[in-house]
């Protein structure tokens, strides 16, 4: 029996059975984790097929998407992304797209949260790499991009991009914003210089034909939440993800006022 958020969720939102892509997107899968990782992969392959990254995009960029598809991505190379998630997905064959940084890498953790996390090394992306996963730009040291000037983005992307692919000898052509944070002249700096083919943001949301490559909608998903928890925010998203733009608006005439 559906829960009755889900059951709204379903009544209000926007169908799924229409072709289009969602991508989504996890930090780390705890150990601890696992179990719900996996009841989030059984309750979504029921609802879409999954798909690689960039072949997802591609076949929707040429209007030939003919079911719902969804597309798995990591942020910031977690090791546990290597130890807990690449074992199930490799069973299911699952390929995934891993947003990496870097000096997070060559340092072995993250450093910009209040309580870093274990990254994996080149030898440990490799693997995914030879499981088919792709590797993707998340910044040479994960940066609010919103915050810097244009030669510092550049070179954010710029020096991630040439280290990742000096070091792992795959091209890197999908970018995705550190904490999610973007705005429009971080998009047109980066859709100029040419050093990736798509951005993804952390704006969630269906795509179908006819989308911007550099405004890619990703969808967060959180393991303390359930299947039905996840599945009811993401049509409700669908459906009133405009009401976001409205609170950032209200905020900002707040301040100015």
């Amino acid at each position: 029996m559906l829960s009755p958020a889900l059951f709204l969720a379903r009544s209000i939102g926007k169908p799924w059975k229409t072709p289009h892509v969602r991508i989504i997107y996890f930090h780390g899968v705890p150990r601890e984790s696992l179990n719900r990782f996996v009841a989030i992969l059984d309750h979504f392959g029921q609802m879409f097929h999954f798909s690689p990254y960039s072949v997802a995009l591609d076949l929707l960029a040429e209007g030939r998407i003919n079911r719902p598809t969804m597309v798995l991505t990591f942020d910031d190379a977690d090791q546990t992304v290597h130890d807990n998630a690449l074992p199930v997905l490799a069973d299911r064959a699952i390929k995934a797209c891993i947003f990496a940084v870097a000096d997070y890498v060559e340092k072995g953790t993250t450093y910009r949260e209040k309580q870093p996390r274990a990254v994996m090394n080149w030898p440990a992306l490799e693997k995914c790499l030879a499981s088919g996963w792709e590797i993707g730009n998340h910044t040479y040291s994960h940066p609010n991009l919103t915050q810097c000037s244009e030669d510092a983005v550049l070179h954010q992307l710029e020096r991630n991009k040439k280290c990742i692919e000096t070091q792992l000898k795959c091209p890197v052509v999908h970018f995705a914003y550190p904490y999610g944070q973007f705005n429009t002249r971080t998009i047109n700096i980066i859709r100029k210089s040419g050093l990736c083919a798509t951005q993804a943001t952390t704006q969630r949301g269906q795509m179908r034909t006819g989308f911007d490559s550099h405004f890619l909608r990703r969808d967060r998903i959180d393991l303390h939440r359930t299947p039905e928890q996840i599945e009811a925010l993401m049509r409700l998203a669908d459906r009133l993800y405009w009401m976001r733009h409205l609170r950032r608006l209200a905020k900002l005439a707040t301040r100015r006022s």
